[in-house]
């Protein structure tokens, strides 16, 4: 993908601004209202997962510094267990 300079963006932002300012297609407003829209929600859940990973991290590098972690044969119990072997 071509890299895009700041001015090249700084002009299509003024064409698209001006384009939908004197667009009468309304399927073509809801349609760009709806992309926008999909990417707000994107980067709305990107930011959740994200904090999310990062709190599972953190805990777990939490629990490893006080050893709160199970052995091999703990964990070949636990799966052994869980799966009725």
């Amino acid at each position: 993908m071509q890299q895009i300079t700041v001015m090249e963006i700084s002009q299509q932002r003024s064409y698209i601004q001006q384009y939908i300012g004197n667009s009468t297609d309304k399927d073509l407003i809801q349609r760009i209202y709806g992309l926008i829209e999909a990417n707000r929600e994107k980067a709305e859940k990107d930011t959740k997962v994200r904090e999310t990973m990062t709190a599972r991290a953190l805990r777990a590098e939490k629990d490893v510094e006080e050893g709160r972690v199970y052995t091999r044969k703990e964990v070949e119990k636990r799966i052994k267990d869980r799966l009725g072997l």
